[in-house]
């Protein structure tokens, strides 16, 4: 069976697949579902449900709560992980060794910051007439994000994306890199088993030509995009009314 796609906590198969060959020597890893633009629909719908009934409304030590339960979960599969990562990624043993602990580290730091009070008070006395006077500052979530992420650290930079945005109460559409797609197949069925909400994370791969398709609903509330250059900008072309967060590849230099 091809690995599924995940939309709304339940895998969805698709009539057509494509191949995931190790980087090494070729050899076939497996097939994967492809989604197209009736998948990302699909993806919104539950994404914004998750967000209007169950997200937006979380305690912060609910959120909290879940990504450590999705760190202790990364480290009890550590070693399956670093496997994934050296024959999908083609990563040297020592290289996903430290993509895991970093992966683990960013959920925990996602759960301590999910506690943090989401918001500060102002002192409003700068002028005579605010004097005694203090302002709220809130926080409050997004919603949906549409998160598109690279093959060069296929569960690190996934969980940079995922980890801040269940810490806040988001929702999340992943699109993963198509030469990496297995690794963020088996970090999502590590989310849910979990305990994720439904619909909180869906995983849709889908072909080039689909991959703008959730810009155009204004439902999706930000693109978190990283890649290369030309695509990232591309995408940011596209969109409407969303926020727009770009990591982009480049050769800069560092002294």
């Amino acid at each position: 069976m091809p690995t599924p796609l995940f939309i709304d906590g339940r895998p969805v198969v698709t009539a057509t697949t494509f191949p995931v060959h190790a980087p090494y020597d070729g050899a076939l890893l497996g097939e994967v579902c492809l989604g197209d633009r009736t998948h990302l629909a699909a993806a919104i719908d539950a994404a914004h449900r998750a967000f209007v009934t169950v997200t937006s409304r979380q305690a912060p030590y609910v959120r909290a709560e879940l990504l450590a339960r999705i760190a202790a979960a990364l480290e009890t599969h550590r070693a399956t992980f670093i496997d994934l990562l050296i024959r999908e990624a083609g990563k040297p043993r020592t290289f996903a060794e430290a993509e895991v602990t970093r992966a683990i580290n960013t959920v925990q730091l996602s759960s301590e910051l999910a506690r943090e009070t989401p918001g500060h008070l102002l002192d409003l006395d700068a002028f005579a007439s605010g004097q005694h006077h203090f302002g709220l500052v809130r926080h409050f979530p997004l919603g949906v994000i549409y998160a598109v992420t690279p093959f060069n650290f296929p569960l690190n930079l996934v969980l940079h994306k995922l980890a801040p945005a269940l810490a806040t109460g988001n929702t999340v559409i992943l699109k993963p890199s198509p030469r990496t797609p297995l690794i963020a197949a088996a970090l999502v069925d590590l989310l849910h088993a979990a305990g994720l909400p439904a619909g909180q994370v869906n995983l849709v791969t889908c072909a080039n030509a689909d991959a703008a398709f959730p810009l155009a609903d204004d439902r999706v509330k930000m693109l978190s995009f990283t890649g290369s250059a030309p695509v990232g900008w591309h995408l940011r072309s596209l969109c409407r009314s969303q926020k727009v967060v770009l990591e982009l590849g480049g050769n800069a230099a560092a002294l």
